[in-house]
């Protein structure tokens, strides 16, 4: 380093390039350079220690102390130049100061001082004649020729052109090439402080910001006088490039930034150890301290940092504007005093200075600045539109940390959607902004602008819809129905869909809110307009509706029916209203129904099942009332509502919703049958029928009162499967399904039939037009009795009785002639046509319908001899009993003969009787007589069958008992399973 700023010195002062060769020849390192050959004072300062002959300001070197640096190797250095050459030698010079040269002999004083420095004298104060004959390199004017003390083993590295060669092309500005026997380093200097080194045949591009920088003379009055004669010092930055990135005109500055920073100091200009942590490289002619290793505490060591700090800012200016924060100093601790001045200086500078460029080209300073994380270079410039001062996408922790250091605001994505609100830009724009936004949050994105075909601008993608490409239905329902946000095409992005927007499906189309609002509205003009909605007005919006259901769509019926279209004669009504040309309802209906027909052009553009979803019915009209509050306000085809709403709804909770059909009233009298059947092959009529929202859905609150078939209304008649009123109840002669003529009132059971209208049974089961099957006249009259007595514990009183009653034969018979037959053995006296059967409870039956029990009236028994054999009838009721298994006789059974009863005036004869309190059971002796006396009195007179069979010996008989629900049990007896 020494040797070299020497040798550019030499070429500064003859105004040539600085060229320096370095070579180890004959165990020498030589040192030559261009320029200046030796001189007279040359040689004098080399002698003189801090007595440099420069004297006129341009060279590098200072104190003249440079040239010393030499000795750390040679002890015998000479300076070869064209001028002649001088040399110096250490052992020489102690040999001239001992006398033993013949020189020095007799000066006791510079032997003694020789003697006080341990026999050391001074290798560079004695110079003397080089040897004859010697001269520089040709081309060079001047060669150091330094034979070295020891030749270290690596001594060879020294000349390979390394970064510590090349860096003496940045302290020494004069240095145009360096030549040595590993390689040639060359410097080329190009436009707007451009500096090319050229090793090994590849060249190297560096950005050089010098700054020159006056010393007023106050600052140089305590500095050596070298430094007083050059008033004037500089500094200097180098920044090496991407070799990779100029431009074919070689305009492109971007820093190469792979290179760590690690270790670089400053240099003064020759290195100390002062450390930055700058990705650039900083000289200077800064004041160092007596080690030249540190900066000296000096006022011009501060002057001349202020003053790198502007040339930084001006090189960091110079440099692309997408790389300068690879250039800003790095966040941390600073390395030291020096670097923590610097980096205080050059961040203070940055924030006030244009050196950032925004998105649009822009300069701003960073307390201008904004930056949005995450930012896509895709339209980010389209954002910057709306974001004055937004920075360029950047990526990696480095770039944030730098930003940060600079105090640049960091955007939230909401601040960004609010400011882009503010513009008014074609689909495409936004469909770029998104692009540039894809990677956000889209939490923070909720209010993003949406631009749609209708024009208008939604505030965020919830809910928006997007149409595909190519769908011109969609976009068309978007332009009729400026509330529908459907996305224009030019704008449709991935992003949207992550921000809650949904593809544009006919279903999604036809089930939005907007669209649902323009049909009402359109609805309510026609009911409530001034005019009459022009027919050919409505017609695109109602092509759309019907586009839409046709590719699909499904939405709510009682919407949709408000659609406007035309019918036969061209006026406009809500599809609901109108019928299709064969609608089987029609005939149904009576003459002054006046339904309209849907215009047939209609069914020649659609098929008829999209009119029919649409509301245009063959059938009857579903309608459905949201929230209503006041029957009063509800449509005329729902006839009777407000009976229904006092009698139903009550003082209850008006229903959220009510569905019903609508135009019942308008049914013909003699049309029911077909009305019922329409009605059951018509889900959607059989829901309302259902209706869940009240207890009693007002359709089947209406039918079951109005509807009738043949003049009877349905709630008097039963169903096929209710078999157990036959008789009682007529056949409904319309085939319904179980669930509807449930819930319009058919009687489908004898226990339902009962438990709603007990007076209405009451009154058929005394009716002596009707008859019942006298199997069922038991089971219909223990049901009755039941429902009876239990209205009246409840407290709600029975209904008045009849003067008539069912009888077993069927038919009925006056209520005082009649007996409630509560013992077996009375059915042997009384004619069917005086017995009610008690069934399971015949005291139940009597209370309930207030008549009198059999075992109430007075009878006599009577026998005309003694009867059969014990041991005969004991075999009997053994067997009897055995049977029925171990359930004992409560009452005693005895057997005689030419048993009667007298009742009534009348001797009858019977096979068996008992007493009225049950004590007693008499029978004739036969089998028949005997089991049934068996089965009474062990209270199993449901087996009774099985006893006589078992007191008759009838094996065949009990065979057949065994088969089915019955079944043995372990012991051998029979039981029922």
């Amino acid at each position: 380093m020494e040797l070299t700023a020497n040798g550019v010195d030499a070429a500064v002062a003859a105004g040539v390039p600085g060229r320096i060769r370095i070579r180890i020849q004959d165990d020498e390192l030589r040192v030559a350079n261009t320029g200046a050959p030796l001189t007279a004072d040359g040689v004098a300062a080399l002698a003189s220690l801090r007595a440099s002959a420069k004297r006129d300001g341009s060279g590098v070197g200072r104190f003249g102390v440079g040239f010393t640096a030499v000795l750390d190797v040679s002890d015998a250095p000479r300076v070869v130049s064209t001028t002649g050459s001088v040399a110096f030698d250490r052992a020489r010079t102690a040999e001239l100061v001992s006398g033993t040269g013949g020189v020095g002999s007799g000066h006791t004083g510079l032997a003694a001082e020789v003697d006080r420095r341990g026999g050391q004298v001074p290798a560079l104060r004695l110079p003397w004649p080089g040897p004859d004959g010697e001269r520089p390199p040709p081309g060079y004017a001047t060669e150091i020729r330094l034979p070295l003390r020891d030749t270290p083993a690596d001594v060879a590295g020294w000349l390979a052109p390394t970064d510590d060669l090349a860096g003496l092309f940045w302290a020494l500005p004069g240095l145009a090439e360096i030549d040595t026997a590993g390689g040639t380093i060359r410097r080329r200097d190009e436009p707007d402080g451009i500096v090319v080194l050229t090793r090994d045949g590849l060249d190297e591009r560096f950005l050089v910001v010098d700054v020159a920088v006056p010393l007023p003379a106050a600052l140089l009055a305590h500095r050596p006088v070298e430094e007083r004669v050059r008033p004037d010092a500089f500094v200097r930055w180098v920044l090496e490039l991407d070799p990779a990135t100029p431009d074919q005109d070689g305009t492109s500055v971007v820093p190469r930034t792979a290179r760590s920073a690690a270790g670089r100091t400053v240099g003064a200009p020759t290195p100390t150890d002062e450390p930055i942590s700058f990705p650039a490289l900083l000289i200077g002619r800064f004041p160092v301290d007596d080690t030249r290793r540190r900066l000296a505490d000096d006022p011009i060591t501060d002057l001349l940092l202020d003053a790198a700090v502007v040339a930084y800012l001006d090189l960091l200016a110079t440099v692309d504007a997408d790389r300068r924060l690879d250039l800003v100093p790095a966040v941390g601790f600073p390395l030291g005093t020096v670097d923590g001045r610097l980096r205080d200086g050059v961040l203070a500078g940055l924030r006030t200075s244009p050196v950032l460029t925004s998105v649009t080209g822009e300069g701003v300073t960073a307390d201008r600045a904004v930056v949005l994380p995450g930012l896509r270079a895709e339209g980010a410039v389209l954002v910057g539109e709306a974001v004055p001062g937004l920075l360029p996408p950047v990526s990696g922790t480095a770039a944030m940390a730098a930003l940060r250091a600079l105090g640049v605001r960091t955007l939230t994505p909401a601040e960004v959607t609010g400011a882009l609100a503010g513009l008014d830009r074609e689909p495409s724009f936004w469909r770029s902004v998104y692009d540039a936004l894809a990677e956000q949050d889209p939490a923070e994105l909720a209010d993003i602008p949406v631009p749609l075909v209708s024009g208008r601008r939604a505030v965020g993608a919830r809910g928006a819809l997007l149409p595909a490409d190519g769908d011109a239905s969609t976009a068309r329902a978007g332009r009729l129905v400026p509330a529908l946000p459907v996305v224009h095409p030019d704008a449709v992005h991935p992003l949207l869909v992550r921000l809650g927007a949904v593809p544009a499906e006919p279903d999604s189309v036809l089930g939005h809110p907007a669209l649902h609002a323009e049909i009402l509205r359109r609805h309510d003009d026609l009911e409530h307009g001034d005019t009459e909605p022009d027919p050919d007005e409505e017609e695109p919006f109602s092509s759309m509706v019907l586009d839409l259901v046709e590719a699909g769509a499904r939405t709510d019926p009682d919407v949709l029916g408000r659609l406007l279209i035309t019918d036969a004669d061209g006026s406009v009504w809500p599809a609901g209203e109108l019928l299709t040309p064969d609608a089987p309802i029609a005939a149904l209906l009576v003459d002054d129904a006046d339904l309209p027909t849907v215009d047939g052009n209609w069914l020649d553009r659609y098929p008829a099942a999209v009119l029919t979803a649409v509301g245009v019915r063959d059938g009857f009209r579903v309608l459905t009332l949201h929230a209503p509050t006041d029957p009063q306000d509800a449509p005329d085809s729902l006839p009777d509502l407000d009976l229904w709403w006092d009698e139903v709804v009550g003082e209850q909770a008006p229903p959220e919703t009510l569905v019903a059909l609508a135009d019942l009233d308008l049914v013909r009298d003699d049309s029911w049958p077909q009305a019922l059947a329409l009605i059951a092959a018509d889900p959607a009529a059989l829901d309302a029928v259902d209706d869940p929202s009240t207890s009693v859905s007002y359709t089947r609150w209406w039918l079951a009162r109005n509807a009738a078939v043949d003049g009877v209304p349905l709630r008097h008649h039963r169903t096929a499967d209710a078999a157990d009123l036959t008789g009682l109840f007529d056949l409904l002669p319309v085939e319904l399904p179980p669930r509807l003529a449930a819930r319009l009132g058919v009687c489908d059971s004898l226990d339902r039939a009962v438990a709603d209208d007990p007076a209405e049974v009451l009154h058929r089961w005394a009716d002596p037009d009707r008859t019942v099957p006298p199997a069922l006249v038991g089971p219909l009259t223990r049901s009755l009795a039941g429902a009876l007595d239990a209205r009246a514990g409840t407290g709600r009183g029975s209904p008045e009785l009849p003067d008539r009653a069912r009888v077993l034969s069927g038919g009925t018979a006056a209520a005082d002639d009649v007996l409630v037959l509560d013992a077996p053995w009375w059915a042997q006296v009384l004619p069917a046509d005086r017995i009610v059967p008690g069934a399971d409870d015949p005291e139940l039956v009597a209370r309930a319908l207030d008549l009198a029990l059999a075992t109430e009236e007075d009878a006599r028994v009577g026998w005309a001899g003694s009867g059969p054999g014990t041991s005969d009838i004991t075999a009997q009721l053994a067997a009897a009993l055995a049977a029925l298994g171990p359930a004992a006789a409560g009452a005693d059974i005895r057997a005689v003969a030419g048993l009667r009863v007298e009742w009534a005036g009348r001797s009858r004869p019977v096979t068996w009787w008992g007493a009225p309190d049950g004590s007693t059971l008499w029978v004739d002796g036969s089998a028949a007589a005997v089991g049934r006396a068996a089965a009474w009195a062990c209270g199993r007179w449901a087996d009774r069958h099985l006893a006589v069979a078992a007191a008759a010996g009838d094996d065949t008989a009990l065979a057949e008992y065994a088969v089915g629900s019955p079944a043995r049990d372990g012991d051998g007896t029979y039981q029922r399973s």
